[in-house]
């Protein structure tokens, strides 16, 4: 079972006309339950790569070819980019604590300003 913060691969490669898939979890080959570790398929026979997961999940997901080297993905790159969204997350919910903060500053002010009204409304019931 993956976690937050597990890469998984999938290697497509294709060879002697056949198209062997492999997983990894975290750089480690992921078996299968009949102990084999790749998939084989015939290379005429079209693959549309897909992710199924649970409700709530979310993934950072990278396809590239093994030959497009322009666009294959670092660790170091991908660590980079979740620390930068990380950092943006982080601004957006110090944002959001502060606009909370004030509008419970303001509202405590009319709370106490009713209360002494209140208070002295009950001590001396003329200004009722």
């Amino acid at each position: 079972m993956a976690r937050r913060g597990d890469r998984i691969r999938c290697t497509v490669m294709k060879r002697d006309g056949k198209v062997s898939v492999v997983f990894t979890l975290n750089g480690k080959k992921i078996i299968m339950k009949e102990g084999e570790d790749q998939i084989f398929m015939d290379a005429d026979k079209p693959l549309y790569p897909y992710i199924c997961m649970t409700d709530g999940g979310s993934a950072l997901v990278n396809m590239c070819s093994m030959e497009d080297l322009d666009s294959k993905a670092t660790a170091q790159s991908m660590e980079k980019r979740m620390t930068d969204m990380k950092e943006q997350f982080e601004l957006s919910i110090s944002g959001v604590k502060e606009l909370i903060w004030e509008s419970n500053k303001a509202t405590n002010q009319k709370l106490e300003t009713l209360l002494a009204t209140l208070t002295d409304k009950r001590k001396d019931p003329a200004k009722v």
